[in-house]
């Protein structure tokens, strides 16, 4: 049974889908137009019709409209700080109203979208939170009409295709599906997506690129194609982006009551290799919200903060010698893709790393204060470099699982037995994260 026969059989259970015409089974059952298929009628379905067909062959009871999305996009803006402060009822009822009506003549997509929502609630609010950067950044930059609305489709569409992807890998955590040899798993889910829409959704070419593209990064270690740099289409860069502030916020920042707007170091010290000047766009939008009013950790814990940050930033330099080891003696390849995009993600960490550095030689020049203003800013710069130390270490991980596939497929002796040396010193290294 295809993924997304699976996903509307369990839609079914929390959500009323009806026939949309009279439907029958190979086995002779029939279904009214109008009526209730429960799973195991749905299940029947799977074997005597296509996946391709099901937006034809069923409705909701309960339509998912432009009126359901602007209730879970006001729903979400109210509950983060952030977007609660950026959004203002009279400047974005031209750009929420425009991009809601896009909606309206496309059922096909509205009943996926309902299909995401009730199967996949994690990644349809990530699609909200997207929605909701698209809306003010095009206010902030003043995109008008077709530009506008190829942007809202991108990001509207963009996770539609998950309902193509087998449930084993869109319910896996992050790191094992960051594989570019994951050809038939989650990243295939651009290429359905793209599928979709070009079926049934009525859109650009624009929106088909940058759906198609979206989880692509300007340095090339993007999935599934590795493309670079100009290669990008502008609205998937945004994209990319888009999702992986949800990640990061929501794993990380949202548990230690953090807002959105605390997020602007990580973003800085990711911008040029990874997020281009897109990123540079939504820093300057984000400078309008306040950041959260406290540090997350007590005054008494500051010493144990600052020795935990030392000891990232040893584990993090230890990382760099080993990579940068094993850079040097293989040599920068252009003639092999895999490992230039390994190369590439090095020179990102290296950037995050030192941008990170001066960020906080910086902010500790700013808050030479010996007074309570001057512990807030000294606290508040060490929390920004204890989370954003947090995610280059997530980028050192994501580059060992990376040279441990590219370890087991190179055929070149002397580059293996260099990529095997660094895997086994980087598994070596130990570095203890709290929180």
């Amino acid at each position: 049974m295809s993924a997304y026969w699976h996903y509307l059989a369990e839609a079914a259970v929390s959500i009323s889908i009806l026939a949309a015409k009279e439907l029958r089974t190979d086995d002779g059952c029939t279904l009214a137009a109008g009526a209730e298929p429960g799973v195991d009628f749905i299940e029947a379905c799977a074997e005597c019709y296509e996946a391709e067909q099901i937006e034809q062959l069923f409705c909701l009871e309960l339509p998912y409209d432009d009126r359901a999305l602007e209730s879970d996009l006001m729903s979400y803006i109210r509950s983060n700080t952030t977007f609660n402060e950026l959004f203002n009822p009279i400047e974005h009822k031209h750009y929420l109203v425009t991009g809601l009506a896009l909606l309206v003549s496309r059922p096909a997509l509205a009943f996926r979208l309902a299909i995401l929502k009730a199967c996949l609630p994690f990644e349809y609010q990530r699609t909200i939170f997207c929605l909701s950067l698209a809306i003010f950044e095009s206010k902030y930059c003043e995109r008008t009409g077709r530009e506008f609305e190829d942007l809202f489709l991108s990001v509207l569409c963009h996770d539609i295709g998950l309902l193509d992807v087998n449930p084993h890998f869109t319910r896996l955590d992050h790191d094992p599906r960051s594989s570019i040899d994951d050809s038939d798993g989650y990243y295939s889910h651009v290429h359905h997506g793209a599928g979709f829409i070009a079926r049934w959704a009525n859109v650009s070419e624009v929106v088909l690129r940058s759906v198609t593209q979206h989880h692509e990064i300007m340095d090339g270690t993007g999935y599934p194609s590795g493309l670079a740099g100009n290669q990008l289409a502008e609205f998937g860069q945004h994209i990319n982006l888009y999702d992986t502030l949800y990640s990061i916020f929501h794993k990380n920042y949202l548990p230690l009551n953090k807002s959105l707007a605390d997020l602007k170091p990580v973003i800085e010290i990711n911008a040029v290799t990874h997020f281009g000047a897109v990123a540079t766009r939504l820093m300057d939008l984000l400078n309008s919200a306040s950041r959260s009013p406290n540090v997350f950790f007590k005054e008494d814990e500051l010493e144990k903060i600052e020795a935990d940050t030392d000891s990232m930033a040893v584990y993090i330099e230890k990382a760099m010698a080993v990579i940068q080891g094993f850079t040097g003696s293989v040599g920068f390849r252009h003639d092999d893709r895999a490992l230039f995009a390994l190369q590439n993600s090095f020179i990102h960490i290296s950037l995050a790393y030192y941008r990170l550095r001066a960020l906080r030689e910086e902010a500790l020049q700013a808050c030479a204060i010996d007074s309570d203003e001057g512990y807030l800013c000294h606290a508040r710069a060490l929390e920004d470099n204890f989370l954003s130390m947090r995610e280059i270490i997530f980028h050192i991980n994501k580059f060992l699982y990376r040279l441990k596939l590219y370890r087991s497929g190179t055929r070149l002796e002397l580059i293996r037995e260099a990529a095997e040396k660094a895997v086994d010193d980087l598994a070596k290294l130990t570095v203890k994260l709290i929180r």
